[in-house]
């Protein structure tokens, strides 16, 4: 598998553009299921200051503030490969629950590469290589359907949400760990 990059272009002294990080990137969170999701860009708020560093998130979450940004990318292993983990592990999962959660963001997404489907509490959609959602601040759950390690891009926007939004953290079902 190809080594993935981040470049990163900001304005420098004198107003100009120029690059200010090349480097290759790594995932920031390995799930034992096979996920890989990989923070490639956090910033507080928007716009983003000129000559500004990215900032980190002192732990990874998708329940950012709102006019927070938050680009990463994830690989997902195909569903047949969590359900044998799950099997190996004496657990059961659902597939029209699986991961769960919520985010208080506005998402846009993009299939990279694979065949993809969201699961949410009223529908199915399914997603093939270059369809693109948004997804506004909703209860929802992603699962590969296909053979084949599955990417996807998301960019997501912290939004405000009414204070009767109630956050579900994605868990693994099989070792319990919650980002």
């Amino acid at each position: 598998m190809y080594k993935s990059r981040l470049v990163i272009i900001d304005n420098i002294i004198n107003n100009t553009s120029s690059v200010v990080e090349d480097k290759n990137i790594e995932p920031t969170i390995e799930l034992d299921d096979g996920h890989k999701i990989t923070q490639l860009w956090y910033n507080e708020k928007t716009p983003c200051e000129p000559n500004g560093k990215r900032d980190q998130l002192e732990h990874f979450n998708f329940n950012i503030k709102p006019g927070a940004v938050h680009f990463i990318k994830t690989i997902f292993p195909p569903f047949s490969k969590i359900e044998a983990y799950a099997k190996e592990n004496s657990c059961t999962i659902d597939a029209d629950s699986y991961g769960f959660h919520s985010t208080t963001t506005i998402d846009f997404a993009v299939v990279i590469k694979g065949q993809m489907q969201l699961t949410t509490e009223n529908g199915i959609v399914k997603l093939n290589e270059g369809d693109c959602l948004v997804q506004k601040a909703t209860v929802h759950g992603w699962i590969n359907i296909g053979s084949e390690p599955a990417v996807m891009a998301f960019v997501m926007l912290g939004a405000y949400v009414p204070d009767s939004f109630i956050i579900k953290s994605f868990q693994d079902p099989i070792s319990g760990k919650k980002i």
